[in-house]
Parts: C-alpha cells; structure tokens; sequence
C-alpha cells in the first residue's frame, strides 16, 4: 500500500515539492463539477475544496502534506485516489494483459 499511495500522492503533487496547496487541490476539483448554471458549480467546487482541506490538513496550515495524506488513507484507503483516478480498474488491467498476451504471440 506505501508504493500506491506514494505513487498516487506524486501524480496529484504535479509540482513535486511534497505537499498539496489549495490551488493544486482546486485544479482537481474543477474537473468533478461541469454544468451549465456557473454559479451553482462554483459553489459546489468551493464546498469540496473545504470538505477536502477539513478532511486531509490536519494541521490547518493550508496545505495537505504527504504525511497527512498518508494518515487518512491509512484510516480510509477509499480516499487514496481522492482527487481522481491514477490506477486503472481490475477491468482495464485484464484488457491490458490480454493486449500484451496477444502482442506477445505475435513476435
């Protein structure tokens, strides 16, 4: 579990300096919410920014770190891909083993 969570919290840190700010977390979040009422999604991205910084920044320094993240996935794996998918399901991994078992049998 330390490699995933590791290697999940590196795609989100998309600037590698070892925590998340409030901006980062924010590029994430615009993506849940599309509709056509503004307004209403801006608001709902502004509430899952907070329910997210309540969540992971422990400390309330205004940024997630690694370790804080850690700890909550620790208590709750489910929220290791919290700001989106990194691992491909069980479904897309068989694909991918049936697509190398065929590439493989043709060379």
């Amino acid at each position: 579990m330390e490699v995933r969570t590791r290697f999940a919290f590196s795609v989100y840190d998309e600037e590698s300096v070892g925590y998340l700010n409030r901006e980062q977390v924010m590029r994430f979040v615009d993506e849940f919410f599309k509709g056509d009422d503004e307004d209403e999604i801006m608001e709902m991205r502004a509430d899952m920014l907070e329910l997210l910084f309540i969540k992971f920044d422990k400390d309330k320094d205004m940024f997630i770190s690694y370790e804080e993240y850690c700890d909550c996935v620790r208590e709750q794996p489910e929220l290791l891909e919290f700001l989106g998918v990194v691992f491909p399901s069980k479904v897309q991994m068989n694909v991918i083993e049936i697509c190398s078992n065929l590439i493989r049998q043709n060379n």
